[in-house]
């Protein structure tokens, strides 16, 4: 049989596509854990501004993407578990900037509706084709290379969890539109009424 001497060439390549491979299962595994955490939500009162720029802090390669929040009223408080609405915002920038290929803007636009908050997270990128649209909240459904196709179905549970809803919407300028809808808890109600 044939052997491959130690010091070829070869074998740097051969572990760092290992190295890689562990690496996305890693990633897999980490999200499936996510996934079935039956975890409820800890809400709490909580600014979505900070949360947005939060979120953005955790996505890398984003030295060329600018983020911009708009929020009527403002401060414009959520009742959410504020670590589990992160991971949402987390997962839709991280989606954008990589659509985006690392250069465009971000916006995180929010408002109340009736009985509901309503956050939109819009990125100016190429856009979702139609044909991905009806797939983009099935596990492990992904068009890029190095996804695991479960950061949207993630996002979906979350906000689920949360007695709201999550679609993708035509955005208004070119690019993609998430919309996120959330019930809107007594306290945050009287607070930002009365503001």
């Amino acid at each position: 049989s044939r052997r491959i001497a130690d010091d070829d060439p070869k074998w740097a390549e051969y572990l760092g596509i290992i190295d890689q491979e562990v690496r996305t299962a890693d990633r897999i595994i980490t999200d499936l854990l996510e996934m079935t955490r039956t975890r409820k939500p800890s809400r709490e009162l909580t600014d979505l501004c900070d949360l947005a720029r939060s979120a953005f802090d955790r996505v890398g390669e984003t030295d060329r993407v600018r983020l911009t929040l708009s929020t009527r009223p403002d401060p414009f408080l959520v009742d959410v578990d504020p670590q589990q609405l992160r991971q949402v915002l987390t997962n839709l920038i991280t989606n954008s900037v990589q659509a985006m290929k690392g250069r465009g803007e971000i916006s995180v636009v929010a408002h109340s509706e009736g009985e509901f908050d309503v956050i939109a997270v819009q990125d100016d990128g190429p856009g979702i084709d139609a044909e991905a649209k009806e797939l983009v909240f099935e596990p492990l459904h992904t068009t890029k290379a190095k996804g695991t196709g479960l950061g949207l179905p993630i996002c979906r549970q979350i906000v689920e969890r949360h007695g709201g809803s999550i679609e993708l919407a035509e955005p208004r300028e070119p690019g993609a539109r998430m919309v996120i809808h959330l019930p809107r808890g007594k306290t945050t109600m009287t607070d930002q009424e009365a503001g």
